[in-house]
């Protein structure tokens, strides 16, 4: 990636200060002439990590390597201020469907209890209704019958009925809301489900490639660490990428585990 940090405006540098100052105090500032003369360089709150890392980068020295590991941490710091901000809009925006859809679920599913309730006493009214057509068929069939046996007969068949018939209206009634409070949770579903694929396939997956190097540009770069480290008498750091994802755990929390196991089952 040809980068340099001249390349880098003030206004980058700037965004990235804005982007990790409020999920830890790992970088609060840094000076627009630390970045256009690569001297003078200005941290607050600063981890020992970062700050020795920074203390690295404003060296003034030739060494092919160091300076490829300077363009390489402007550049993902540079892409991390364009899409932290968009990230986190992203992340929170799924939380509150998360949300809106746990709750639907929720209704949803009392909803569907109370269908499968009224189901259940519907088949059972059925069966009584039978039950009575067959009791008056056989009283009617039946020559000895008196008009008393009939009369019971017909009175129970109307009962049955009406009973199934009231069965059968509060049945309809809670499948149409149940169907009802279904269509809501697809609703939210397909909602939060199209947030998820917009951070797999966009925010979060440039995220990535923006700061996932490869394993040989990691060897390389904490071999170029090694070497400065000595020459300056500096104590060991962690990788460059390693400061910069842990401000990108901080600032998304969980989520971005989360969303990345996600992503993860979907490949």
């Amino acid at each position: 990636m040809d980068v340099t940090l001249k390349a880098i405006s003030a206004q980058s540098l700037s965004a990235v200060s804005e982007a990790l100052k409020d999920a830890s105090p790992i970088v609060a500032d840094v000076s627009a002439q630390s970045v256009l003369g690569g001297e003078n360089l200005s941290v607050s709150h600063a981890s020992p990590d970062l700050d020795a890392i920074l203390a690295q980068l404003r060296m003034e020295t030739n060494d092919a390597r160091l300076n490829a590991a300077r363009h390489r941490l402007a550049s993902a710091l540079s892409q991390l201020a364009d899409l932290s901000e968009d990230q986190k809009a992203k992340v929170e925006e799924m939380k509150a469907v998360g949300k809106e859809l746990a709750a639907a679920e929720h209704v949803r599913d009392a909803d569907k209890a109370v269908y499968e309730a009224k189901a259940r006493d519907l088949n059972s009214k059925e069966s009584e209704l039978s039950g009575a057509r067959d009791a008056l068929s056989s009283v009617r069939n039946n020559p000895n019958a008196t008009q008393g046996e009939l009369d019971a007969a017909k009175n129970r068949l109307d009962s049955a009925q009406r009973a199934y018939d009231s069965a059968k209206a509060e049945y309809d009634a809670a499948k149409g809301k149940y169907e009802s409070s279904e269509r809501v949770v697809n609703e939210k579903q397909r909602k939060f489900d199209e947030l998820v694929k917009s951070l797999d396939t966009a925010s979060l997956a440039a995220l990535r490639d923006a700061l996932k190097l490869s394993a040989d540009d990691v060897d390389h770069l904490h071999e170029e660490i090694e070497e400065d480290d000595k020459k300056h008498d500096i104590s060991p750091v962690r990788s460059v990428e390693d400061v910069i994802i842990d401000a990108l755990k901080r600032i998304d929390g969980k989520m971005v585990d989360e969303i990345e196991d996600r992503h993860m089952d979907h490949v």
